[in-house]
């Protein structure tokens, strides 16, 4: 199950992302992000060679080439790679910490995004388009991160 509520000026308000094979339900309201009902945070490295980061694309011939395009940066610019074939789980794990990253220049779905994102804001991290402007739905690609270097992430991606 997946939820996230927008209000007006499309700003997250309420989060839900469950995914029952693992046992896991990640939840944000506005006074933080929880997994299973414990609070969770973004990782806190700061070195982006030591960033886990998550590409974020779909499976037409023209994304697997940007995806292509995607890891080559992250493995030669940033530290590791890692893909799970799911945006909202791809950014509940940057929110818990476990990824330090999520990136894409695809303009994601509002229902494969709005939820994850309002997890990342809520555990502490930043959540922009590919240019570094507050992402909103719609926009342009997404870079969500722990915030320690997301400058970096930003000037790799654009």
């Amino acid at each position: 199950m997946l939820f996230g509520r927008c209000r007006r000026g499309r700003r997250g308000v309420a989060a839900v992302n469950e995914f029952p094979a693992l046992g896991d339900c990640f939840a944000a309201g506005d006074e933080g992000a929880t997994r299973n009902g414990e609070p969770i945070s973004v990782s806190q490295r700061t070195r982006p060679e030591t960033f886990t980061i998550n590409p974020i694309f779909g499976l037409s011939p023209a994304n697997r080439r940007k995806l292509s395009e995607y890891t080559s940066i992250i493995v030669d610019e940033f530290g590791d790679c890692r893909r799970f074939g799911s945006s909202q789980f791809a950014l509940s794990s940057v929110a818990a910490g476990e990824l330090d990253a999520a990136v894409s220049s695809m303009s994601l779905s509002p229902w494969d995004t709005v939820g994850g994102v309002h997890l990342v804001r809520e555990a502490g991290g930043t959540v922009t388009d590919l240019a570094g402007d507050r992402w909103t739905p719609g926009a342009d690609g997404i870079i969500a991160s722990n915030g320690h270097a997301h400058d970096d992430l930003v000037a790799a991606f654009e």
